[in-house]
């Protein structure tokens, strides 16, 4: 009995955890009917057992809260990061539309014509009222690019300096596509500046180009006339 009793303990971690065959179970399981001092070793391993189970199933669960509270610790945090990336990216886009510093790369091959000054003011937009102002000009110079169906003494009498953007009909043009964007405006009350930049292209019947520009930084000065509108007075261009 002593000796069975030996191999049964010995084997009951194993039958504890169902890692025996089904004979060694039935032998542990008949000397269990039969012995008090090994069934309570058996019922003090299921005992422990359990509580180690109940222990684990515990940590497991302390341990899946800490991790959805430290996933909703980095989620807050990446939508905090993301917030302020967002607005930071949102307040430099608005930066660059008011003070577009990058407009000095954009004239560096041509910055040595103009003065210190002249390029100065194309670290600003302008006012809004200075730049709806200029929207006049700007449509007169539309209508300036887009005539190809007159000579170069008409197309100066109607348009003054900005004759230089008609495409005078002795070139054969039929029509022009052109974008003009405003750089800048700053005006007083009868005269100021303006920085445009545009692009060119006139086509003859057939679609070949027979004129043509591309990027174009310009500065022009405009001025109030009798009728007390805002007109180009003179053009400042790099040849």
């Amino acid at each position: 009995m002593k000796n069975e009793c030996s191999i049964v303990l010995d084997l009951l971690p194993l039958y504890v955890e169902g890692m025996v065959s089904e004979d060694t179970a039935a032998f542990v399981e008949e000397h269990l009917e039969h012995c008090p001092a090994c069934a309570a070793e058996h019922s003090a391993m299921k005992e422990e057992k359990s509580e180690g189970e109940e222990r684990e199933k515990e940590q497991e669960e302390q341990a899946a809260q800490a991790l959805v509270k430290v996933k909703k610790k980095l989620r807050h945090r990446a939508l905090k990061i993301a917030a302020v990336t967002a607005a930071c990216a949102a307040a430099l886009m608005v930066l660059l539309h008011f003070f577009p510093l990058y407009r000095l790369l954009q004239v560096q091959g041509v910055s040595s014509y103009y003065s210190s000054g002249e390029i100065a003011q194309l670290l600003y937009i302008g006012s809004s009222a200075d730049r709806t102002a200029a929207q006049a000009v700007l449509r007169q110079a539309d209508e300036a690019f887009h005539d190809c169906r007159h000579t170069r003494e008409e197309n100066e009498e109607a348009y003054g300096p900005l004759a230089r953007y008609a495409t005078p009909a002795d070139r054969g043009a039929s029509f022009v596509n052109h974008s003009l964007e405003l750089w800048s405006a700053y005006l007083d009350d009868s005269e100021g500046t303006l920085w445009v930049c545009y692009t060119y292209e006139a086509f003859d019947g057939e679609g070949n180009i027979v004129a043509g520009s591309r990027k174009v930084p310009s500065l022009w000065k405009v001025q109030k006339n009798e009728k007390g509108e805002w007109a180009v007075e003179s053009i400042k261009e790099h040849p």
